[in-house]
């Protein structure tokens, strides 16, 4: 069992890591034209065919801006802005000859497009965050820890979902209208999305893996909570002591009544005392009056009227 749970938190490790890799590598999609991100982008389709295009050739749509495409690689991009929209209608100078959908739903292009990318962030930024109480609870195990975790890794999980499916919905959209108006050729940039839904599977697949690997991090507490169950007992145990000494008299009255409800023979001198009345049938108990005072301080007494 402590080797599974050593290897579960190994694997988590490993997969709370690659989640961050993948959703920076998606943030940071087309952001310079010097390195691997260069190769990235979202969208590809021909411009020529499009008058305000800003290139008269193939270009591409990234998290930064707007591309022309050489030898496979994203060139002449447009001045690098953050969360760049993926509208056609706004990306162009002019909306001549575009498909119609690009112009009366503009609004959904560009929301969806850079809210998409907004929500990706948060997400990245609520698994970097989680890290941090991760490792803490590695080496000093605390319920606190615990709890921001999980705080912050549903909340990376849900900005991450979200954020990947409304990017993903913009430009699926995108690429179908500009396939509708005749460019074929139009394409989704497969490595970028094949990044993006691979943070979307491990940020889910690893739940199983911090779950095996917060189960060893609370062994101390389930010893805690066995101790403290068996200081309870203990402590029951010692109460019911307590109660069987205070229920002694009680048992010791029990015996006097049965003493008490026995005929009893002696002698017959009450019944010529004036104060006692008898009235019980023969072979019975009788009881002084409430009125004899001087009976009543000393207890009821029992008569013995066999005679």
């Amino acid at each position: 069992m402590r080797i599974f749970r050593n290897i579960s938190a190994t694997i988590a490790t490993l997969l709370l890591l690659g989640t961050a890799l993948t959703l920076f590598l998606t943030i940071l999609t087309g952001g310079t034209q010097t390195s691997i991100l260069k190769k990235l982008y979202w969208l590809e389709t021909d411009c020529s065919k499009y008058p305000g295009a800003p290139f008269n050739s193939r270009c591409r749509w990234t998290n930064y801006g707007l591309c022309a495409v050489e030898n496979g690689e994203n060139t002449n991009c447009t001045h690098a802005v953050a969360a760049y929209p993926f509208s056609p209608d706004r990306n162009f100078n002019s909306n001549d000859d575009l498909p119609s959908s690009f112009i009366d739903h503009s609004n959904y292009y560009y929301y969806t497009s850079r809210i998409g990318w907004a929500f990706t962030l948060i997400g990245l930024a609520f698994v970097v965050f989680s890290m941090l109480p991760y490792f803490l609870h590695i080496f000093i195990p605390n319920a606190v820890f615990t709890s921001l975790f999980w705080i912050m890794y549903v909340l990376a999980i849900i900005f991450t979902i979200v954020g990947i499916s409304l990017s993903t919905a913009a430009f699926s959209r995108g690429r179908s209208k500009f396939r509708d108006d005749g460019a074929a050729d139009t394409n989704f940039g497969t490595k970028t999305m094949a990044v993006a839904w691979t943070s979307f599977f491990l940020i889910l697949f690893n739940l199983l893996f911090l779950s095996g690997s917060f189960a060893k991090w609370t062994k101390s507490s389930n010893k805690n909570s066995i101790s403290n169950n068996d200081n309870y007992n203990s402590n029951s145990n010692y109460d019911s002591k307590n109660v069987d000494i205070e229920q002694t008299p009680i048992k010791k009255q029990s015996k006097f009544v049965t003493w008490f409800n026995k005929p009893i023979s002696g002698n017959n001198n009450v019944n010529n005392n004036p104060n006692v009345t008898n009235t019980a049938p023969s072979g019975g108990l009788s009881f002084t009056p409430v009125n004899a005072r001087s009976d009543v301080k000393n207890g009821l007494q029992p008569v013995d009227n066999y005679n």
